[in-house]
């Protein structure tokens, strides 16, 4: 605003000072008259017109000649002599109008450009300061990107050393690892796959992840569990399954699967680390095994005695029989009584061998106290009788899935340990099986077990119990406190694992000088019609035609006669070779094959093997006392119908029987 006061005031002044020129110039015409009047006259008209534009020139042009007279009469000159030099003529005021507009079309002019200058001038300045700021922004923006650029730097070194890292860990990793896709194809392996499957990571790439899995019902429906585990937590760890080996072997691993998802929460594949565990499971199994010995060893003194007692009974109803004439109610009480002690015997071998026999886990439903009972049953001829042993066992809710030779081996262990801590001074082994219930509070006080319905085995004893720093490692393989040639130190951890393995838990309380109790934890489960005691039954009677086979001429007899008594027609040789004749000259002569197993020339699983041949339909049941070259799986793949234990019970047997012939007539 003070600029255009000043200019405005400059202006005024430039005015003020050309009419004060004008008046001087013509007074001093007054006296010199002639053409400078009309000189004088326009210097105004030109210094308004070039200050103040066209208009003011314009006007000030009108003004000049009344301006003029004005000025005449005030001097005391002839305005109308001065008319033409005086300029106020019209020529002269059209020339001073003219004149006037010129000027102001100048200053028009000049102020237009000079406004323009200004402008110019402001946007250069403005330019300018937009130059400035953009080149300070321009360099704070390149600092910033240098900064970035150097961070984005550091970042690439950092993802490359983690990626050679990781690449480092997934090439060289023990386990074989593998990614998949979202649909379960592999994309990417390392060398360990070779080592454990026998493929080149270039042969698995490409490949369904399940075309590692056995071709078999139980490894497909194992599978299925773990994918269900998988995408329901997102991570499973150390899932033992089995596999199959690029030469056809079934390797037994231990794998860990994640799931890997992308941002938006959608899965895009998961990846596989796997171990071989089948040396590890075979040396556990023989470690099992070598612990099951030392316990049939520790009660070899007790078989013994329970045999001889057994096969006393036997043979002294069998001579105080003989000399009874037939239907005295001696006899027959003899006979009864020598009937129940074979059946002793037959439960003794068969607890012996499911105890020592090298088998597969068996899980199935059974009731706990029924084990238990055998146990204690076996372990009260080997136990010194200043142990007492007592039982509160509950016979309802104690059906829990588990196999029984391993429920056998942790009662074996738990009870010979209590049994042991109180050989010097005596003392009660108390067994206790109860139903347990695990709510959301008292699971925490158990270790990797799920709250819900339980069996409690308990064992008590009242012996000498175990110290602080012993109880902590009772549980640890190969450790021992009995001295050398007494224990292997595997019986506690062995009944661990098998524990665990049933995900179930082991947990043990002791005082020293007061006596230790062990609590073992199964889940659970309520089975329709478990438990239920069996209704005796007649056996079932036939007609059919029926070759026996067995080389022991006392048992084809009995066999003989037993299969007689069910109204089979029989045909009884004991000599496979001279069997194998027989069928073959006539294979349509029976409607049913029984053979023993364990014979001299011919096995019975090979003499089966070769009437198949001549007749691929005939009924056959294998029978033996034991053997650990055939199996039920073997025996049934190998086209034999079934498959007997013996001694032979007459119900079972004659049952047998009928299902067998059923079945092929149906």
């Amino acid at each position: 605003m003070t600029s255009h006061k000043m200019v405005f005031d400059r202006r005024l002044y430039i005015s003020l000072f050309s009419v004060g020129i004008y008046v001087a110039f013509f007074a001093l015409m007054t006296y010199m008259p002639g053409k400078g009047m009309a000189i004088s006259a326009i210097i105004p008209i030109v210094i308004i017109g070039w200050f103040y534009g066209v208009r003011a020139g314009i006007y000030a042009g009108l003004l000049s000649p009344p301006v003029n007279i004005l000025m005449c009469m005030l001097f005391g000159l002839d305005w109308v002599e001065k008319f033409y030099v005086g300029g106020v003529g019209i020529a002269g005021t059209l020339i001073e109008i003219l004149i006037g507009a010129v000027v102001g079309k100048l200053h028009d002019y000049n102020k237009r450009v000079q406004d323009e200058l200004v402008v110019r001038k402001a946007l250069e300045t403005e330019l300018q300061q937009h130059r400035t700021r953009l080149e300070d922004l321009v360099q704070a923006k390149t600092a910033e990107l240098e900064a970035s650029n150097q961070q984005l730097q550091a970042s690439q070194v950092e993802m490359r050393q983690a990626r050679d890292y990781f690449e480092n860990l997934f090439r060289t990793s023990p386990d074989a690892i593998f990614v998949t896709d979202a649909d379960g194809y592999i994309v990417m392996a390392n060398e360990s796959v070779y080592e454990v499957y026998g493929y080149s990571p270039e042969e698995l790439i490409g490949q369904h992840a399940s075309s590692l899995t056995p071709d078999n019902e139980r490894a497909w429906n194992e599978n299925i569990v773990l994918v269900e585990r998988v995408f329901e937590l997102g991570l499973v760890r150390n899932w033992v399954a089995v596999r199959q080996h690029k030469d056809g072997r079934i390797i037994q691993v231990e794998t860990s699967v994640v799931l890997l998802k992308n941002p938006d929460g959608t899965i895009s594949g998961s990846i596989s680390s796997t171990r071989d565990i089948t040396d590890r499971k075979r040396l556990e199994e023989q470690l099992r095994q070598s612990q099951k010995m030392e316990a049939i060893g520790t009660l070899a003194g007790g078989i013994a005695h329970d045999f001889n007692n057994i096969l006393g009974a036997i043979i002294g109803y069998t001579e105080l029989s003989k000399d009874l004439p037939a239907g005295n109610r001696d006899l027959e009480n003899n006979l009864s009584q020598v009937l129940k002690a074979a059946e002793r015997a037959k439960n003794l071998v068969k607890q012996i061998l499911a105890f020592s026999r090298k088998s597969e886990s068996a899980l199935k439903a059974l009731q706990l106290h029924l084990v238990v009972k055998e146990v204690l049953n076996l372990l009260r001829s080997s136990i010194p009788t200043t142990i007492d042993i007592k039982t509160d066992i509950a016979t309802a809710n104690d059906i829990v899935i588990a196999d029984a030779t391993q429920v056998h081996q942790i009662v074996m262990n738990l009870c010979t340990n209590a049994a042991h801590a109180m050989q010097q001074k005596g003392g009660v082994l108390e067994v206790t099986i109860k139903a347990f219930d695990l709510d959301e509070h008292s699971v925490r006080a158990y270790a990797d077990i799920e709250p819900g319905p339980y069996v409690r085995l308990s064992v008590k004893d009242t012996g000498t119990g175990i110290s602080g720093d012993v109880i902590t490692r009772i549980f640890e393989p190969f450790f021992t406190t009995k001295e050398l040639g007494r224990g292997t130190g595997m019986g506690l951890a062995v009944a661990h694992g098998i524990v665990k393995s049933l995900n179930g838990d082991i947990k043990v309380y002791s005082e020293p000088g007061k006596g230790t109790v062990f609590h073992v934890l199964l889940p659970r489960v309520q089975e329709e019609g478990a438990g239920r005691d069996i209704v005796q039954q007649s056996a079932p009677h036939g007609h059919e035609r029926v070759l026996l086979v067995d080389d022991e001429t006392m048992l084809l007899d009995v066999g003989e006669q037993l299969l007689n008594s069910l109204g089979y027609r029989v045909t009884a040789i004991s000599s496979p070779v001279e069997a194998l004749e027989l069928f073959g000259k006539d294979p349509a002569a029976f409607d049913l094959v029984i053979t023993d197993q364990t014979m001299p020339q011919l096995t019975g699983y090979d003499l089966a093997q070769q009437l198949l041949k001549i007749r691929k339909d005939v009924p056959l049941i294998l029978c033996t006392g034991y053997s650990d070259l055939v199996t039920v799986e073997s025996a049934i793949a190998g086209g034999i119908k079934a498959f007997v234990i013996k001694p032979l019970n007459r119900l079972a047997i004659a049952e047998t029987i009928r299902k067998v012939l059923d079945k092929s007539a149906a």
